[in-house]
């Protein structure tokens, strides 16, 4: 008779023993995590890498991963009889972008004539350049209009800047542009990095500086038996690698799991980056057809000085062009974040943009930068109009690199848009301008609310009458606030405000005309934007504040949540996005997951409230396993002094 409780205490007692060995797993899971990363485990953390490993190697989408294979030995490129390489228009689309009969990227026909309803405008240069165009069009159209000369036409734009161009290709692209019938008002260079940090791919082939990229392997278009065991071995190793992720997201709730499945994929990944740099280094066929003259006698140092003054020479044949053809030519230097002190790179930025590893871009750009910047110099004196950007993010200290190479986010592309276009204009409308006086307004400025910017109109009145808008920095206005903290203007005049309070800002034109404007910013404690984005047609999900806004972390309910993906609560002292990406807790956004189940969950802020009058959005969101946005509830905005 008394077996039986025994037996039940003996399986209770084994049952508590197991479950305390796991906890100290899961415990010991946490701490692995913390120490792979540098950061606490979070289960939208580990989503977050889960969902980054399966964009590298193509998800479920079976012909993406084939397009992604392919795009190893030839990267989405195709030989084309004058420029080298354009995009192979047989891939289909480029990161949801269409192609043009032309191996471009864009849409609408590559070849446009002039007209006095539109504004043409050709776009050279690089991937910076490319990105330029994709990511802030709307920015570059908006400020172009903003100039007499262009306001009231229709601006179109011809973008014939493709990833790893380099001179001449740029001269070439506009040189066939026109040949066949193409017409520009205005073409804008933007370069400089490819010229000086693409030369040694080149240089370890035997290849030319100034041969395109990747020359011989475009060359070399029958891989051989070796190249072709490589890129099967590739393969193969990035399907593990996206096995591997679906297997860990069914094991979402494990640290330990986590933590196993990120060391297994940190070493798949550094085995799939050597066989893909194995790939491009492999001997390649050393014909005539792929090596041309070869170094003729060059270092690499000596090569890359050689490019250089190809890309000097090739912008003031791109000036000659467009004189004879009534267009007008900027040339501009694209920033680099290995530029010395041109940009403060802080922990969040230096850890997705910066390397000083084998095969950085890091010494390319400090040798060759101080070659172009000197070469630019000499255009500029030669009266091409020549503009460098290197510096331009010089007082930025906010994350806008987005990798290890070159490449901006859309607010750095937003910017560098805005101040490409506020030089062109300095030479459109300020030439022979002098302003007598400013005319500001609104005054005074009244914000009622953090998450949203107001544009000031700044307008330079001539002593004979004569308006221009120069609100842009870039034509030398300047802005200047009291006290100096709390308030953030645009490169383009928008004014938006980090806290509550009250400021004098003092706007100065070119030539020393200026206006003071009053800025004052107040906004409930508690603020409810409505910016809730739907999963199909329900109503979006709706957060609201649970218990008293003066609270550090407050108690929050989420309201509506469909029943599918994983749901992520995020904090911020900036205004959130309508879709979280993941990685982006390195920019300023604290996730957790939602505990719970059903369509409403409790839970509290995962990070404390900035103080001292400053805003906490605040926002939840539904994604799926890949990382896509299924809902996200509406924006609160909580503010305690």
């Amino acid at each position: 008779m008394s077996r039986g409780p025994s037996r039940r205490r003996r399986l209770l007692f084994a049952g508590v023993l197991l479950l305390l060995v796991v906890a100290l797993i899961e415990a010991g899971g946490f701490v692995t995590w913390w120490m792979l990363t540098g950061s606490p485990f979070s289960w939208s953390g580990a989503q977050a890498r889960r969902v980054e490993a399966l964009g590298e190697v193509g998800g479920d989408d079976e012909a993406a991963r084939q397009q992604a294979i392919q795009r190893v030995a030839n990267p989405g490129m195709t030989i084309h009889p004058f420029l080298g390489f354009v995009t192979n228009r047989e891939l289909g689309d480029v990161a949801g972008f269409p192609i043009t009969s032309y191996g471009f990227m864009g849409e609408g026909p590559p070849l446009r004539t002039r007209g006095p309803d539109r504004y043409v405008v050709g776009v050279v240069g690089g991937s910076v350049a490319l990105q330029m165009v994709l990511y802030a069009e709307d920015v570059l159209r908006r400020e172009l209009l903003r100039s007499p000369a262009i306001a009231g036409r229709r601006v179109e734009f011809v973008c014939m800047a493709l990833g790893g161009y380099k001179q001449p290709q740029q001269l070439i692209a506009t040189e066939l542009a026109m040949l066949r019938g193409g017409e520009f008002d205005l073409l804008i260079n933007l370069d400089g990095f490819n010229e000086v940090a693409l030369v040694a791919a080149n240089f370890e082939q035997g290849v030319p500086g100034w041969f395109p990229r990747r020359w011989a392997g475009l060359m070399d278009r029958v891989p051989t038996p070796a190249q072709q065991l490589r890129i099967g071995r590739l393969a193969a190793l990035r399907e593990d690698r996206r096995e591997a992720a679906q297997a860990a997201a069914a094991t979402w709730w494990s640290p330990t799991l986590q933590s196993l499945w990120l060391v297994a994929d940190r070493r798949n990944a550094a085995r799939g980056a050597e066989l893909a740099a194995a790939i491009e280094r492999a001997s390649q066929a050393r014909s005539f057809a792929a090596t041309g003259p070869g170094h003729e006698g060059r270092d690499l140092d000596a090569s890359r000085a050689e490019m250089v003054r190809v890309w000097e020479r090739a912008s003031r044949h791109l000036q000659a062009l467009c004189e004879r053809h009534g267009t007008r030519y900027f040339h501009f230097l694209q920033p680099n974040q290995y530029v010395p002190d041109s940009k403060p790179i802080g922990d969040e930025e230096r850890r997705v943009a910066w390397f000083d590893g084998e095969r950085s871009m890091r010494p390319s750009v400090e040798h060759g930068y101080p070659l172009l910047r000197a070469a630019g110099a000499r255009l500029a004196a030669a009266g091409v109009p020549f503009a460098d950007l290197t510096m331009m993010f010089a007082a930025r200290p906010e994350p806008l690199y987005v990798d290890t190479c070159c490449h901006l986010g859309r607010r750095g592309n937003e910017l560098l848009a805005e101040r490409v276009v506020a030089t062109i204009r300095r030479q459109l409308d300020l030439a022979g301008f002098e302003a007598a006086r400013l005319e500001v307004a609104p005054d005074p400025l009244a914000l009622g609310s953090p998450a949203e910017a107001a544009q000031l109109s700044v307008v330079a009145v001539a002593a004979d009458g004569r308006r221009l808008d120069v609100a842009a920095t870039g034509l030398g206005t300047r802005y200047t606030s009291t006290p100096a903290d709390g308030l953030l203007v645009g490169d383009g005049g928008a004014v938006q405000a980090e806290r509550r309070g009250a400021w004098q800002l003092d706007v100065t034109a070119s030539g020393g005309a200026s206006a003071r404007v009053a800025v004052s910013a107040q906004w409930p404690d508690v603020l409810v934007l409505d910016d809730g984005r739907a999963a199909g047609d329900a109503a979006p999900p709706a957060l609201r504040l649970l218990g008293r806004s003066a609270e550090a972390q407050p108690e929050l309910q989420v309201q509506g949540l469909p029943e599918q993906g994983f749901r992520l609560l995020a904090a911020s002292a900036r205004p959130l996005p309508a879709t979280l990406r993941p990685g982006q807790e390195a920019f300023g956004v604290a996730t957790t997951l939602l505990d719970g189940a059903g369509s409403a969950v409790a839970a509290r802020a995962p990070a404390a409230a900035p103080g001292a009058g400053r805003p906490l959005f605040l926002r939840a969101y539904v994604v799926d396993a890949a990382g896509e946005l299924v809902a996200a509830s509406n924006t609160l905005v909580l503010t305690r002094d």
